[in-house]
């Protein structure tokens, strides 16, 4: 039970639904190399941690944080994933 409710548990949901997002939105033309970029980085590192708590501290947005640490594992979807802004 507690896995279920862990942070990284709760991080991997919002990858999931960030890539899930992209995927139905199309117009906002992205590429096939993005999606894949995204699926290959749906698990949260502790590397990925330690860059959005890095990105918490400028943005003082938790998932806002999460987002463009996940662009920065997955660049080609960097700016669509901030752009969309599917934060809150």
């Amino acid at each position: 039970m507690a896995q279920l409710f862990s942070q990284r548990s709760r991080h991997l949901q919002w990858r999931r639904l960030w890539l899930l997002l992209v995927g139905l939105r199309k117009s906002l033309a992205i590429t096939t190399d993005a999606l894949e970029q995204m699926k290959q980085h749906l698990e949260v590192t502790d590397q990925d941690f330690e860059t959005a708590r890095a990105e918490e501290l400028i943005r003082r947005h938790d998932v806002m944080a999460h987002v463009h640490a996940f662009g920065a594992v997955a660049p080609a979807a960097a700016i669509t994933l901030i752009r969309q802004q599917a934060a809150s």
